[in-house]
């Protein structure tokens, strides 16, 4: 869960809960908006674009958006019944969680997106072992290094399996190129999620994505820049330079909930809080 922030409509300080769920559908989103040569890593003259429309890159593409999408399905059943910190009475933000259950949840989003394709669970299993390992807080405990390894056996397996069944296609580059893409809108839908405006439900916040420039897909073909812009008709609005994706504009919007920040004695105390709302972005290229 994502909790940002929020000033509730009397002025007193509120929470914006997000769901992960739904923080992964904008990545779909904008994965699947992005050009699918430059999203499959293929360059940008005419034959990378010929070479994207090809039948066997359509299905790596597609493959691709599917686990970009539900790359956070392991949460589901978390989403429905959130726990509580018990030192704060508050819901815990992705961030905060139990080592215990972080992996539980991981480990659920990797057996979903084996669903989709061994590529799809390959890039979602690298996706999370990235986050450990930048994880100061979980990277070193013995409880992680036993994720590690039961998930760096299962990734080789995965991935030997899609290269065998199209070696001319399914290459090494292509795999690294799709890892690249799930990090990329990963971190691009975060820095809407986590911080920017999307209407009057949400105010600025002083968190780290919270608005300024933001680099994604550095040294790849997905490489952009997004910053936060004027808004549109009451509505959050972004600019990305160079524009990556195929329609002039995307319109994206994020199901939330508003809370008043206090504490919270009971899963079922803060249910009761919910108030529906929505954040809603319109990103276009300068």
């Amino acid at each position: 869960m994502i909790r940002r922030d929020a000033t509730l409509a009397d002025g007193s300080p509120g929470w914006l809960l997000i769901s992960q769920v739904e923080h992964a559908r904008i990545s779909g989103a904008l994965a699947a908006a992005a050009r699918p040569h430059l999203l499959l890593g293929l360059g940008a003259d005419e034959a990378a674009m010929a070479e994207a429309q090809s039948p066997a890159m359509e299905a790596v593409r597609q493959q691709i958006i599917a686990a970009v999408h539900r790359h956070d399905d392991g949460w589901r059943g978390w989403q429905d019944a959130p726990q509580l910190d018990p030192e704060h009475g508050r819901p815990y933000s992705f961030t905060e969680m139990p080592i215990g259950d972080a992996l539980r949840i991981w480990s659920g989003s990797i057996a979903a997106a084996a669903e989709e394709g061994p590529l799809a669970a390959w890039m979602v299993g690298g996706h999370f072992r990235r986050l450990l390992d930048r994880s100061e807080t979980f990277s070193q405990q013995p409880l992680a290094a036993l994720w590690r390894a039961t998930q760096d056996r299962a990734r080789d397996m995965y991935l030997d399996e899609w290269k065998f069944a199209a070696p001319r296609v399914h290459t090494d580059a292509l795999a690294e190129q799709a890892a690249d893409a799930l990090w990329a809108f990963d971190s691009l839908s975060l820095w809407f999620c986590c911080g920017c405006p999307g209407g009057d439900a949400a105010a600025p916040t002083e968190e780290a994505f919270a608005c300024g420039p933001f680099h994604v897909g550095e040294g790849t073909t997905l490489e952009t820049t997004v910053q936060y812009a004027a808004p549109v008709d009451g509505h959050g609005a972004a600019t990305a330079l160079p524009w990556i994706f195929t329609p002039p504009e995307i319109e994206l919007q994020a199901p939330a909930m508003l809370v008043p920040a206090r504490r919270y004695e009971s899963t079922a105390d803060l249910v009761a809080a919910y108030r529906p709302t929505a954040l809603r972005w319109t990103l276009r290229g300068e």
